[in-house]
């Protein structure tokens, strides 16, 4: 069919669409609200699957939006705005319009900081990090739904988050060597100098969701993707930047079974060495995901997924297309054609696991295969309570990665986006423990603390002891004993102000203990008022 023919028959369905407002957005994709997401479902023992996140509407609305349900009374246009609704709310019969306003204030001390660094006072020590933004979103007629947000940041960070954004930073060829250029803040993308040791940065996400048919969405947009039910995913995460992608979900035979197919255009931050302008390309690469879950029972939920990283840059012969069939979307059929340990792609395969059990316990698990061959896998296992006592959130699970996983031969496609892993941040080679608990106090109030322990290997001597995915991997390579042992505590209070931007006025601290050659311990106390909607992995 020719592109004027596909675009007239795009039209016509949009003409002939009967409108009437439906939503077909996403979910926010927070750690904290992705539980109460798991806890409404399984109040309500449904089928529905949970284990490709963000979560959309369309698929699950009529479950999820109960934990948005709120029953605080209110007396004032205020109280209404400030705790319970959208800032502006727009609303037709045939649309819906939300626009809030996006903030993170905090400020915090390190009094294990001595690195003297200019801060606020310029003394060492003292951070603080000042976001604004907003989000704009809204929902017209069945079908059509969108989404955009735009933040603006300014950020002190304490010392071990300091020396990790400058190690993630963007390089340039000089001729004979990669020169380190502009830093790049977990998950946030890159940044410029601020005020000496600041960070300056902004990033945007946005989309545009459409569902032609009540088992069937597309997305076009720019963001993050979660497989999995856990605090990290072995096999696709948020850990990284935003990236471009398009997106079709599908379910078939009655919801038993639901496909997933987001193709991702992902970059290493590495400029094309024939260009010498400052802002030359980056060295770019293609992502393919396909993740098909199914549910025996509604109690249980099963997946299969297949990653694969494109080659779409050679050192020789500059940028090139992806192969077609980079577009299959049904799992491991790639797989099968070019293997675990191609040289050209990087492929990893993985299984999914999820049992509810009775409407307060559900338990999961992955299984992640790079290259069986050499021995390079992954393992999780986890389990959640909800409500064991009133208002008590629990959840735990270990993660395990063995050296060397995710990397490739070719340093250009690795597991990565932005110089930062797409799926657990201690890149390979760790063991990981981590606990969560969050119990909610009366008249909104709450306390949380989480835990991570881990044992990693260490690649501080220069030499590639298999924990970081950016070098280059060989069937030759094997790791010493050279460990690392990180204990990360977080204990957290605070007021859960308004429910759909997920604001709260929170204080709180973080110890971190990190036993290395490489010593950067902290022990940072916060206070702070955010909108918090994305998930920030800063507890390495």
């Amino acid at each position: 069919m020719s592109k004027i023919g596909q675009i007239s028959g795009v039209l016509c369905i949009l003409m002939c669409t009967n409108f009437g407002l439906s939503q077909n957005r996403n979910y926010p994709l927070h750690f904290e609200m992705q539980n109460r997401h798991d806890e409404a479902t399984l109040k309500s023992q449904s089928s529905i699957h949970s284990s490709m996140r963000p979560l959309n509407m369309h698929f699950v609305k009529d479950v999820v939006d109960s934990a948005y349900f709120d029953s605080t009374k209110v007396y004032s246009t205020f109280h209404l705005k400030f705790l319970k609704e959208h800032l502006f709310q727009i609303r037709g019969k045939d649309f819906s319009i939300y626009i809030d306003p996006l903030f993170t204030l905090e400020l915090g001390l390190d009094f294990l900081d001595t690195s003297g660094r200019g801060t606020i006072q310029d003394e060492g020590g003292t951070f603080y990090t000042n976001t604004r933004g907003f989000q704009v979103q809204g929902d017209l007629g069945k079908t059509f739904s969108f989404y955009t947000s735009f933040y603006e940041n300014q950020a002190f960070f304490p010392d071990y988050l300091r020396l990790s954004n400058i190690n993630r930073a963007e390089y340039t060829w000089t001729g004979s060597s990669w020169k380190g250029g502009q830093s790049v803040v977990p998950g946030e993308g890159r940044t410029k100098e601020f005020k000496g040791s600041g960070f300056d940065y902004a990033y945007a996400t946005g989309y545009i969701s459409y569902s032609p048919t009540k088992h069937i969405n597309i997305q076009f947009g720019h963001g993050k993707h979660f497989i999995g039910n856990g605090y990290r995913s072995l096999l696709l995460s948020d850990n990284a930047f935003n990236y471009p992608y398009w997106s079709v979900q599908a379910q078939f035979l009655q919801n038993k079974i639901k496909h997933n197919f987001i193709y991702a255009y992902m970059q290493n931050l590495y400029r094309i060495p024939e260009h010498s302008a400052p802002e030359a390309t980056y060295i770019r690469k293609n992502g393919s995901f396909n993740y098909t879950s199914f549910k025996p029972t509604d109690n249980v939920e099963l997946g299969v997924f297949e990653g694969i990283m494109w080659n779409v840059y050679d050192a020789e012969t500059g940028t090139r297309y992806a192969p077609i069939n980079s577009h299959i979307p049904i799992p491991l059929v790639n797989t099968a054609i070019y293997g675990l340990n191609d040289t050209l792609h990087n492929a990893l395969i993985g299984l999914t696991a999820k049992v509810d059990i009775g409407n307060r316990l559900m338990a999961y698990g992955q299984l992640m295969a790079d290259d069986l061959s050499n021995s390079r896998w992954g393992f999780q296992l986890g389990a959640k309570a909800f409500n064991l006592i009133k208002g008590l959130t629990l959840s735990t699970e270990i993660n395990t990665v063995s050296a060397f996983s995710y990397a490739h031969e070719n340093v250009w496609h690795n597991y990565s986006h932005y110089n930062q892993s797409i799926a657990h941040p201690y890149g390979a080679g760790f063991f990981e423990w981590v606990s969560y608990a969050r119990y909610q106090l009366p008249n909104r109030f709450w306390v949380s603390y989480k835990f991570n322990m881990a044992t990693m290997k260490g690649d501080w001597t220069n030499a590639n002891n298999g924990s970081d995915i950016f070098l280059p991997y060989s069937e030759t390579l094997s790791s010493n004993d050279d460990q690392a042992n990180l204990q990360f505590h977080q204990a957290k209070i605070g007021y859960r102000a308004n429910i759909k931007t997920n604001m709260e006025i929170y204080a709180g601290f973080n110890l971190r203990h990190f036993h290395s050659d490489d010593n950067h311990n902290s022990l940072y106390s916060f206070i702070g008022i955010s909108t918090s909607l994305n998930n920030k992995y800063y507890d390495f």
